[in-house]
C-alpha cells in the first residue's frame, strides 16, 4: 500500500530509527496512554493466562499497514499510524 507519490522503500533505504526515538515518540505522543509507556501492559501480558489470544500471538493474521513520518534530520518520529488495525477505526 502506498499513497501518490510515494513507493514502497527497499530495506536499504530505510530511514534510520533507533530505540530512543521510539521511546521519546510513546512518551510525547497524545495517542499513547502512561500504561503503554510505563511497562503496565508489559507485566499484563506476562501473566500464565494470557494466552494465545493476544494479537501478538496471532500469526495467521494479515499484518498491519503502517504509516511513520520521520524527521532524519533530527533524528525524530513525527507521526506514526496504523490503517487497517482495530484501534484506527
Amino acid at each position: 500500500m502506498s499513497s501518490d507519490g510515494f513507493v514502497k522503500g527497499p530495506s536499504d533505504n530505510l530511514p534510520k530509527v533507533h530505540v530512543l526515538m521510539v521511546s521519546d515518540f510513546f512518551a510525547n505522543s497524545e495517542f499513547f496512554n502512561a500504561a503503554e509507556t510505563s511497562g503496565v501492559k508489559a507485566q499484563r501480558s506476562q501473566r500464565d493466562n494470557y494466552g494465545d489470544a493476544a494479537v501478538e500471538h496471532r500469526v495467521r493474521s494479515k499484518p498491519y499497514s503502517v504509516q511513520v513520518k520521520i524527521n532524519e534530520k533530527n533524528e525524530e518520529i513525527v507521526k506514526a499510524s496504523c490503517n487497517d488495525c482495530a484501534a484506527s477505526a
